[in-house]
């Protein structure tokens, strides 16, 4: 991951949905469940920008940006 040292990325979008199974739990009254992810969802980081060389170094961060 490319980006400013102490970045923390955020999610800008995503890219590809993923896919979750859901079973219900055989025997089970209270409707307990057993959550699979079969394939996990591609997103598109905020670092994006850095790995494209699209923002000099001197530049803040989005993810860096303090909200008053």
């Amino acid at each position: 991951m490319a980006g400013p040292p102490g970045m923390v990325p955020r999610v800008l979008s995503t890219a590809d949905l993923g896919l979750r199974r859901v079973e219900k739990l055989a025997g089970s009254t209270e409707g307990d469940t057993a959550v699979t992810m079969l394939l996990k969802p591609k997103v598109v980081l905020d670092t994006i920008v850095y790995e494209l060389g699209l923002v000099d170094d001197e530049d803040p961060s989005p993810s860096a940006e303090t909200v008053v």
